[in-house]
C-alpha cells in the first residue's frame, strides 16, 4: 500500500507542478504579465480562445464534480461518530 501512495503522490504532485508552469509559461510572452498574475483573477485572463485551456477547464470542472462525493463520505462518517459514538450509524440496514 505504500507504494500505491507514494506513486499516486508523486504523480498528483508532477501534475500539478505541471499545470503550474504550463499556466505561468502561457502568458509569459504577454507584456502585461506581473499585471495578470498580481493585480487580475488568473481565471479572466486573455485566453484568445484557446482550445487547449478551455478544454482543460472543462475537465477540471469535471474532476471537481467526480470528486465531491468523496468527500461526502468522511465528512458524514466523522459526524455520525462524533455524535452516536465509535461503531455506531444512524443507517439501520
Amino acid at each position: 500500500m505504500w507504494k500505491v501512495i507514494m506513486t499516486a503522490t508523486i504523480i498528483a504532485s508532477t501534475s500539478y507542478a505541471m499545470a503550474g508552469f504550463f499556466g505561468y509559461a502561457t502568458f509569459a510572452l504577454y507584456p502585461d504579465v506581473d499585471t495578470i498574475m498580481n493585480e487580475e483573477n488568473i481565471l479572466e485572463a486573455p485566453y484568445n480562445k484557446n482550445g487547449w485551456i478551455i478544454a482543460s477547464q472543462f475537465l477540471l470542472l469535471i474532476g471537481v464534480i467526480l470528486a465531491s462525493p468523496l468527500c461526502l463520505m468522511p465528512v458524514k462518517d466523522t459526524i455520525e461518530e462524533l455524535y452516536l459514538g465509535p461503531g455506531k450509524t444512524m443507517n439501520k440496514m
